[in-house]
Order: C-alpha cells, then structure tokens, then sequence
C-alpha cells in the first residue's frame, strides 16, 4: 500500500522510498534543522531547469503560534549557511526568498529579495497569533499560489511549510494540491511525526513568553492521522480513556499529499528514537490519494464496512462511567443489560460477516499495512 507514483516538477521523481538524507519522501535521521535545511538544499538544486539560470524562490511559510517561536530561530540561525551552501552547488545562482506567515489569516510578510539580512529580520519579527487561534495551512498554500509578487520571478519555485500541528481547513486540500500545481510550485514540510491512527491526542509543552515568563503544561494537540481516513475502528469498553500513544513514523496526510504531489518531501522534525527498520517500513506507508478516491475504493469492503457498523451499534449508547449514585443504579443496570444483549447479536454478526477466509486473509497480507494495523491495535 505504497503512496504509488510522484509529479515530476524538475526535483526528480519521488516515491514511497524512504532512505537516509535525499534518498526518499521522508528522509530519514534529518532531526534537526541544520540536517533539513542541508538536505532541502541538495534536493531543491538538483536537476534545475538551465532556462531559470538555476535560480530558485523559496517562499517561507511560517505557523505563526508562539509554540513556534523556537523554530523560527533556529530557521533563522541557518539562513546564511543555506545560502551559502546553495551558491556552491548551482555554480552562482541566485536564490531568492520571500516569507508569508499564518494563523486564521495568510499574510505576505517579505517579498522575494536575495537580501539575506532582510529575510533573516523578517522571520525574526512575525507577530505572534493568540492561544486557539486556527490554523488554516489550505488557506496560506492557496494565498502563496495566488500571489502575482511570486509567479513574477523567473526561478525555480519551492514553498516550505514550517509548522507542528494540522490544518483547520482542511476540507480545501484538493483546491490547495491544484492551485500549487497549476503555478508549478512544490511544496516541502517541516513538521512532526503522527501517532498511529489518531487526530488528536495530549502532549507537555513548555515555553517561554516573550515578558522572560514560563509556562508549563498539557495540551490539546491536533496531528493526524498519518491516513486519508482512520484504518483502525474502535469500540467503546468500560469507564476508562486509552492514553497510550503509538508514533506511525510518517507525517500528516493533509500536507503529505500535497508535498507527495508536487516532488516535495515531508521533514519529521524531532524523529522519535523508536528503533524501527525505516526500510522495512516502507511497506506500510499510508496511501497518498485523494480521500474520495480512498473512500470509493473502501466503500464496497465486507469486512471494514461490518466492524465500522458494530463499531457504531455498539458505541451508540454505551456506559461510559464506573461510579454512579444510588438513584442512577437501577437505570444503569437495565442500560447494561441492554447492551450486553446487543453484544450477542454484534458478535454473532461479525462472526458471519468480518471472519475472512484464508484466501482472502493471503491476498490482504500482500498490503502489509492493513495486518500491521490489527497486530498494533
């Protein structure tokens, strides 16, 4: 269940491969920014167009939430060396960059200049968004498109995302994935890693505000799934919240598919250490097409179609708790008696419906992501 088969947009083509440095969609071991940007630069000077002079437009696209501050100074530390380091490896051209921000609202922050110094004062001074205030990438991917002050220049053009969370809108990745292939512009991610199979989950945070004050704490983080739609159904059991956290090892889908699409690639930045085999991985990384061609192709599945059927029936009126007052006892009890009648007749269903035969269980195991996800869950 590979991604299948990338755009070529003058950067060489990408796949499902997945290697160390420039090797593949999501390199691996590039942890830190000094790592990305060297490799970013590599990747975004091969094979450019002779016309274009190899000149390039990198256009900084910066989540503009306080949790971000960090980044943008490590960013900004690596500027010259990028530089730098492009200038050796085009024999002298020019690399142009510009920097848009975002929060609810898209907003051009520095036009294209080779002035370093002015980018590097332009990251330094993005206006920080308020606490909960959405984060629509769709919206900054289609303003960065949009913009005459970008399609002018005659280069190649690559817009970078620097962001640690999904986007709110994401219900415009399709309008996004267009727009930035209509102006042929590829996109690359700096991000984080998912968690297996879930949107949002809980993570410590610590920062500094800009008084010197400091904050510690939880919080609510939207990141995933790494999948067009959730593979793995759930039902509801006891009183009790999971809290356990597997990482996928792969990177929001939303954004994914459109850097998969366009030749860019997806950072993770901070790699877990989990000691995975990167190479054998590369047979569960999550399919890259659109979710209504995703959802079309699953619609008419047996056995998904009747374990999200159970999963609903059974979720639907469930206990949640395990301490009720006395008043509330004799309903409970009915409730559960209720239920646990409903239980027989799902299980019976399943039994019937979503038990495979070996044959289909030896041509679902060729798609080794599928019993990946049963194994984990």
């Amino acid at each position: 269940a590979g991604a299948g088969a990338g755009d070529d947009y003058g950067i060489g083509k990408v796949g499902s491969t997945m290697g160390i440095g420039e090797g593949g969609f999501t390199p691996r071991g590039m942890t830190t920014y000094k790592k990305v940007l060297e490799d970013m630069t590599v990747r975004i000077t091969r094979k450019l167009s002779r016309k274009k002079r190899g000149n390039v437009l990198l256009i900084w696209i910066m989540d503009s939430s306080l949790s971000m501050k960090d980044d943008q100074e490590e960013i900004k530390k690596r500027l010259w060396e990028m530089d730098t380091k492009f200038r050796a490896l085009t024999n002298g051209g020019r690399l142009y960059q510009a920097v848009v921000y975002f929060s609810d609202q898209p907003r051009l922050w520095l036009e294209p200049t080779n002035d370093v110094e002015m980018v590097m004062k332009a990251v330094d001074s993005i206006e920080l968004s308020p606490p909960g205030t959405p984060e629509n990438v769709m919206a900054a991917l289609m303003f960065v498109a949009s913009r005459k002050e970008f399609s002018s220049v005659k280069a190649k053009k690559v817009a970078v995302l620097v962001d640690d969370d999904n986007s709110y809108d994401t219900g415009k990745l399709e309008d996004a994935l267009a727009a930035l292939k209509k102006k042929r512009i590829s996109l690359y991610v700096i991000n984080r890693e998912c968690p297996f199979q879930r949107a949002v989950f809980y993570e410590r945070f610590t920062y500094v505000d800009e008084k010197g004050l400091k904050y510690t704490g939880t919080g609510r983080v939207f990141r995933g799934p790494e999948t067009a739609y959730p593979e793995v159904t759930s039902v509801v059991w006891g009183g009790f919240i999971d809290r356990t956290r597997i990482m996928s090892g792969f990177g929001i889908y939303d954004v994914s598919r459109i850097a998969f699409h366009t030749g860019g690639a997806y950072y993770i930045l901070g790699e877990a250490k989990a000691d995975y085999d990167w190479k054998l991985m590369e047979a569960y990384a999550p399919e890259l097409v659109s979710r209504d061609a995703y959802k079309k192709r699953t619609a008419k599945n047996p056995y998904k179609e009747t374990l999200e059927y159970v999963s609903r029936k059974w979720n639907t009126g469930c206990p949640h708790g395990n301490h009720y007052p006395w008043p509330e006892l004799a309903r409970e009890e009915k409730r559960c008696r209720a239920k646990l009648e409903q239980a027989d007749d799902l299980i019976q269903l399943m039994r019937r419906e979503a038990i495979m035969s070996h044959k289909a269980l030896a041509k679902l195991k060729k798609m080794r992501r599928w019993p990946a996800n049963a194994d984990l869950t």
